[in-house]
């Protein structure tokens, strides 16, 4: 346990040094979500709907999604091409210690990221909900792990450093691109959950809805049971397949 608390210390004090990390996960979807509904800022107060609910979905995909992606998976392939990986795994004797460290923090992370966009929505919409706040953090919890796992596949390619950053961008860009929140009435809208936005943005508006009992789809539920199901397997497979040696040495 102390080796994760230390390990856990380690992580949060280096995802505080980058400054950087915030801008891309947190800066840019707050200004691109006042850009896109700017309209809103001209009316005298708005309110919370269905709409409202799925367009809110989407930005909390990217956030959970960019996150892990950045500061956990990236995070611990830079660390191994680095050579730093290895120093942890010898100190902690578990890259599951190592992992969860890392997950650990980001989760923190992501859950203030998530709060203070939910507080700037609702000042732009001028509009208190605490059903918003009490569902992003559902949201987060519910599907930071299983996004964590999913992407943990990354490890199993043998990239360079230098090329990382080039393959993220397009992986973040195909991912949002083909977002899409199933509407449970057609069984194959259902495979969009393979991906991984479409998976936190149909949990979010899902939740979203329970919340204020609004109509759920059972199907759609089931769809993100099996998804979760899937990204476990991926993630267990993955995981025991991450090795501490650097791509340039197996190369």
């Amino acid at each position: 346990m102390k080796d994760i608390v230390t390990l856990f210390k380690v992580y949060m004090i280096d995802t505080l040094s980058n400054k950087f990390a915030f801008v891309y996960n947190l800066l840019i979807p707050i200004v691109y979500f006042i850009y896109q509904n700017r309209h809103i800022a001209l009316q005298n107060g708005g309110h919370f709907n269905t709409t409202t609910f799925k367009v809110v979905s989407y930005f909390w995909a990217y956030i959970i999604v960019v996150t892990i992606l950045n500061n956990v998976i990236v995070s611990l392939i830079a660390d191994r091409e680095r050579g730093f990986y290895k120093q942890m795994l010898f100190i902690a004797g578990s890259k599951l210690k190592i992992m969860l460290s890392a997950f650990s923090v980001q989760l923190m992370v992501i859950l203030i990221e998530i709060t203070l966009f939910n507080v700037v929505v609702m000042l732009f919409v001028k509009s208190f909900s605490l059903h918003l706040i009490l569902a992003g953090l559902l949201t987060v919890l519910i599907t930071a792990l299983p996004i964590a796992l999913v992407t943990s596949l990354l490890f199993m390619f043998k990239f360079k450093l230098e090329s990382v950053n080039i393959i993220l961008s397009l992986l973040i860009f195909g991912m949002l691109f083909f977002m899409n929140i199933p509407n449970g009435q057609r069984l194959e809208s259902l495979v969009a959950l393979i991906n991984p936005a479409s998976y936190v943005a149909a949990v979010g508006y899902q939740i979203q809805t329970l919340l204020i009992n609004s109509p759920n789809h059972l199907i759609v539920w089931l769809g993100l049971a099996v998804a979760t199901l899937l990204y476990a397997i991926i993630g267990k497979f993955a995981i025991a397949k991450f090795s501490p040696q650097s791509v340039i040495t197996r190369v």
